[in-house]
Formats: structure tokens, sequence, C-alpha cells
């Protein structure tokens, strides 16, 4: 009897404690303050005057429908404090913050909205504690175009939209995210056009990007925590990747991220670590290095010259190419930006979206084996040369291309091995290309030729085997100007299917005995244009294979 009793008694208890602590819960459907007189009891301030000593105090709200929680065109000092916002409604939004000043969040919780925390043009603003979970749609938080505002000691998880962002710092300036730690998100902290902002303490795991930097200036980066994810670079000058503070306490799956800027006659040999940056860097040597499995973007060199990349290992782990949904995960092995004479050479390279990646002027992959990439080697530049390298169930083997994306001219693509891929060789929208020496087996496509608004011309394909391809050639749009065999008797391609038979020699075919060349052209494609068919032929197809 009296345990009953003292039963009871801790119920009421209990439910008397949650009446007092919901009586102090103000419930809205949603708050909007645009300017400073809206700061007044209506919209949830219960005290203060909006000074720095004496700042205006929100506090204690929650939001569980409608339009969330707004503030706008305001300077005052306002601190938000315990405020939650819980939209269900698949419209429903979170908190938005626009061209004010002085405003300063203290446990912010939003979950199940469409967007998260979204400011848009302020300054000295705070944002810390924050819990932000399920965002559907949106970034999970978007400071834009603001000044001295920081997110610090926060978490954020479990975006569910398929294209849900996490942390974007935009064009902002001075701005600090610190401490926060974000899982299970598509993207992790992407700050673009951005300057002199600090990314610190932060831990990353189980999102497709970590921390990726676009076109910004003068950002300091240590101390975070990425875990199965990567740093990644990229803008249009040398300052956005060399006026950066990244130190050697930022981890990638628990190894130092190293950030080479500047070095002249380095030389990267056998160390242990999560990734390796270089910018900037001449007459060096990266040899000997191993990436395994979470290791997604390994080694970049950004505005290099003079330089080897030998005998390195990288696995992408689980990657593959012929799941759609896994290409938000962006793997890479080694990516060169705007770089010159650098030869990437007896490597090898597995389940990564794109296994080498070469841009700049006279650059070389030879002599590497790639397996199950979505993109094995890419080509995008000028001189390049793409050799004796071993390709085998790629999306695209080997792709170069220009239009666009800058200008690609004089590409060599030479005694290569690919095989059981979607497409062996692809070429768009390139000029002065090469093709010659290649074995090209088993795969869906073995060369594909694409000329769409920008031309793809004086590509030469010759001397080729293509074996069992089950469509050998596909040529895309009009704007193509290709030629697969070169003069007699040098010849054109091996093909598997050619029905030819080889009696005659000479120029024209017509001499009496064997020669080696079919006596009739292979017909090698036709492309259907709007304004007709257009024929391409191999004029002189080799009856055996030529390639060891």
């Amino acid at each position: 009897m009296i345990a009953i009793v003292v039963g009871v008694s801790v119920v009421l208890a209990g439910a008397l404690f949650y009446w007092l602590l919901s009586s102090t819960d103000d419930r809205h459907e949603s708050i909007s303050i645009d300017g400073n007189d809206d700061f007044n009891s209506a919209h949830g301030v219960r005290q203060g005057s909006g000074t720095p000593q004496d700042p205006f105090v929100i506090e204690d709200i929650t939001i569980l429908e409608g339009e969330g929680f707004s503030i706008g065109n305001t300077d005052a000092h306002v601190v938000i404090r315990n405020l939650t916002v819980e939209a269900l409604a698949d419209s429903g939004s979170g908190v938005f913050v626009r061209y004010s000043e002085n405003v300063h969040f203290e446990h912010l919780t939003v979950t199940n909205t469409s967007t998260g925390l979204y400011v848009d043009r302020a300054e000295n603003c705070s944002f810390v504690g924050c819990i932000i979970d399920g965002v559907r749609s949106g970034q999970s938080v978007s400071l834009y175009s603001s000044l001295n505002c920081t997110l610090s000691d926060s978490w954020i998880s479990n975006q569910t939209g398929i294209n849900a962002g996490s942390v974007v710092l935009g064009h902002s300036i001075e701005c600090r995210i610190v401490d926060v730690e974000l899982t299970d998100c598509k993207y992790g902290i992407f700050i673009t056009n951005s300057e002199s902002c600090v990314i610190s303490e932060n831990s990353i795991h189980d999102s497709y990007h970590a921390i990726s930097i676009d076109s910004s200036l003068n950002l300091t980066i240590t101390r975070n925590n990425l875990s199965t994810n990567i740093l990644s670079m990229g803008g249009y000058e040398l300052r956005h990747y060399s006026t950066h503070t990244i130190a050697e306490d930022n981890s990638v799956n628990g190894l130092p991220l190293l950030y080479v800027n500047g070095a002249s006659g380095v030389n990267i040999q056998n160390l242990l670590a999560g990734q390796l940056i270089a910018v900037n860097c001449s007459d060096f040597g990266i040899r000997d290095l191993s990436f395994d499995e979470g290791s997604h973007e390994p080694i970049l060199l950004a505005y290099c010259c003079n330089g080897i990349v030998e005998n390195i290992s990288i696995s992408g782990g689980t990657f593959d190419w012929t799941d759609y949904s896994s290409y938000y995960s962006y793997h890479s092995g080694v990516t060169t930006t705007d770089c010159n004479n650098i030869i990437i050479t007896s490597c090898t390279i597995s389940n990564v979206t794109s296994g080498i990646g070469l841009r700049g002027t006279n650059l070389q992959a030879t002599w590497n084996n790639l397996t199950n990439n979505e993109y094995g080697i890419g080509g995008r530049g000028i001189n390049l040369t793409i050799s004796n390298n071993t390709l085998s169930h790629n999306r695209e083997g080997i792709s170069t291309s220009g239009g666009i994306h800058g200008s690609t001219d004089c590409v060599s693509i030479l005694d290569n091995t690919i095989s059981y891929g979607q497409v062996g060789i692809k070429v768009s929208e390139a000029s002065n290309i090469t093709v010659r020496g290649n074995k090209i087996m088993g795969n869906s496509i073995g060369a594909q030729v694409q000329g769409y608004y920008y031309r793809a011309s004086n590509i030469v394909i010759h001397q080729n085997d293509f074996i069992e391809n089950s469509y050998q050639v596909n040529v895309q749009a009009g704007n193509v100007s290709a030629s697969w065999n070169t003069e007699y008797p040098v010849g054109g391609n091996y093909w598997s299917d050619y029905s030819g038979t080889d009696i005659n020699q000479g120029a024209n075919q017509t001499v009496p005995g064997s020669d080696g060349i079919g006596d009739s052209p292979y017909h090698v494609f036709t492309a259907s244009l709007t304004f007709g068919d257009v024929d391409f032929w191999d004029e002189y197809p080799l009856m055996s294979p030529c390639t060891n």
C-alpha cells in the first residue's frame, strides 16, 4: 500500500513538473519580425530594450507549423534563446534572418522542416548550440553575404532530401564555423566566394563531402576531423588555392591532411597521410603512397609544374558506377588543375568517380591500371598524352573533352587496353586528337565522338583493335570531322565484325595479292542528323589484330 502511494506521488510530481515546464513554453504557428518596431510581446519578446547592455530577449518559443521564425531589417540587439521550430507540413520552413545585425541565437532546434537556418546579409550575428535535424530539401544552414557571423557548438544530421545540403557559407567575410558536428548529410561544409573565414574543430562523418572550397580567399582551416570524407578545392585563379592556412592538425580518416604550398624540389614518399594537396609546387616527386577505402580525393595538384606522381595505390572501396544513386558521393584519385609538365605513372586506382584527371598543359598519364571507376582517365587541356594504360570495367575508360569547359587540343591516346566498360574512348568537342594502337574490347560502345555546339575536328583514329564491342562506334551530332584510317599501306583499324575478304592489294585494292587490308571499306557508323544522314567509313580495314 505504501509502495502504491509513493508511486502515485511520483506520477503526480512528474505531471506537475511537466505542466510547469510546458507553461513556460510559448507556442506559435509562426513568428515574423520585420523591423525594430516588431520587438514586442506579440512577437515573443519577454524583456529588454534592444541595447548591447539590455538586449531584447525572446525565449522558450515553440513553433509547430506554418512558416517558422523569421527576423529581418533590424539592428537592435536581441537574444533568441531556446527556440524550437518543428514544421511537419511539406512546405514548413525553419529560421530566416535577413538584413539584420546583432542577432544572437542560443539553443536553436529545427527539425523536420524543408529548410533549416537561412541567414542572408547579416552582420555581427551568432548561432550557438543549434540542433538541426531532418531537413528535407534545402541547406541545413546557409550563411550568405554576411559579415562577422558565427555558427558554433552545434549538431546537424539526417538530411533526407535528394538536394539537401549541410552548411553553406557564400559570399561572406570574417565568418566562423566552429565545433559543429555533421553526420549523415549529403554535403558537409561548402564555402564559396568567401574571404577571411575560419573553419575549425568541426567533425564531419557519414557524408558524401566534408569541406568544399570554391573561389575563396584567406581561409583558416584547423583541427577538423573528417571521417570517410575529404577537403576539396576549386577556383579559377591561383590565389583561390594558395592563400589559405590549412594545418596538418586536420585529419582525414584519422591521418593528417598534408597541404604543401609553394614548395620547390620537395620529395614526398612513403608517408601516411589521409590526403595530399599540393599547390604552386615545382620540380617535385610524389611516390609510393597508398590510400584505401574512404579516401575520396587523396591527391590534388593545383598550379604545379615539372613533377612526377608515381606508384600510388587508391581504392574508393564500395563505389559502384552502375549505381546512379552513388554519384552524389564524389570520389577521385589523382587530380591535376592548371598544371604543366606532370607525369602520372604506375598508379593503381579503383572504385572512384574519376581515376586520373588531367587538366593543364603537357601532361602525361602512362602505365597506370584503372578498374571499376565511373571515369578512368579524363583529359582537358593542351598537349596531353594518355598511353600504355590498362582500363577495365569503367563507365568511360578514356575521355577527353573541351567545348564550354575550355580548349582541348593535341591529345594522343596511344597503346592502351580498354575493356568491359560502357564507353571505351570518348572524344567530345576537342580537336587534333590521335587515337592509335589501342585495344578496345567488350565495351557497350567502343569509341564515341561528339560534336555539338563546338566542333570535334581533326580526329584521327587508326591502327586500333575494336573487338566485340556491342556498338563498335557511336557518333553524336553533326559537328564532327573524323578519319578512321590513314593512307595506304598503314591502313585503318581492326574490326572484329568485319566480313570482307583480302584478295587484292594496293591503294585502290585492285592489284591481285593479299596485303592484310580488306578489299572493301568497313562501314563505321551512320549519324542521323536533321539535315540528313552522314556515313563514316574505314577505307582500309585490317584483317587481323594489330596490337600486342
